[in-house]
């Protein structure tokens, strides 16, 4: 699952994504966050952190909270906020990894391709 709420983000991060191979759903806000993530299985989300309503990567705690196990791509371009303290926040609150934008295409597939396999094995 990929969620931001920037479209031209996210609309690339699915299109390297589905072009890879990997089917994806997104979320634009956290507000039907609870829904997707019982409703569906997902195998990693990537998530912006900074998000509407939300502060300091506060969305990762909300994730966590809702599936504590589901490995965590936290992204962030900076905001207001300085990009390694926000970066370095989503690791404490539990993001497995981070990456922060702008981000090469490789290295978005890298990150995630790794992920997916660990939870695999």
């Amino acid at each position: 699952m990929v969620i931001d709420d920037e479209y031209d983000v996210r609309y690339v991060i699915c299109e390297i994504l589905i072009n890879s191979g990997f089917t994806v759903e997104t979320l634009e806000t956290n507000e039907f966050l609870e829904d997707k993530l019982t409703a569906s299985t997902f195998d990693l989300v990537i998530t912006d952190l900074i998000m509407p309503g939300k502060r300091n990567a506060e969305i990762v705690l909300d994730i966590r909270n809702i599936n504590p196990d589901i490995p965590i791509l936290a992204i962030s371009g900076g905001g207001r906020i300085d990009l390694n303290d926000n970066l370095q926040q989503a690791i404490k609150n539990g993001a497995n990894d981070t990456l922060s934008k702008p981000f090469q295409f490789s290295e978005l597939l890298d990150k995630v391709t790794l992920m997916i396999e660990k939870e695999m094995y």
